[in-house]
């Protein structure tokens, strides 16, 4: 009964942040059924094509090693943005076995940022 009232709980709290989300206007990536990327609508296109390629083979890696999740956020936050620096801070989400995990990183180069965040991610799930 604990569990499933959890589990629940955190879908409604993930279903208000969502909306949150979309109404603020941040364009939702979705890559598959089972990962989304929310905060990365600014890129251009060819910036998301490196991000879904990244988050892709990172993903994969943690499939072979650790076995099947059921799913993954990423949130992108832009922090300290000055004319000539850019810092980015990642939450990253993944629910694996019914099981949550979670990690955060912030960095000034996105790419750094999105290979720790899915690292600490493995990490936490060993």
């Amino acid at each position: 009964m604990g569990l499933f009232y959890t589990l629940k709980l955190y879908q409604k709290v993930y279903i208000f942040i969502k909306q949150i989300i979309n109404n603020r206007g941040d364009t939702l990536i979705t890559l598959g059924t089972k990962m989304e990327l929310s905060g990365f609508g600014d890129f251009d296109s060819s910036t998301k094509i490196i991000i879904r390629k990244l988050v892709g083979n990172q993903v994969k890696k943690i499939n072979d090693s650790l076995g099947d999740f059921d799913r993954l956020s990423l949130h992108l936050k832009e922090v300290h943005k000055t004319e000539k620096n850019q810092k980015y801070q990642l939450f990253g989400k993944m629910e694996m076995q019914g099981k949550i995990y979670t990690s955060e990183v912030t960095d000034f180069n996105l790419f750094f940022a999105l290979s720790k965040v899915l690292d600490k991610l493995k990490e936490e799930i060993r």
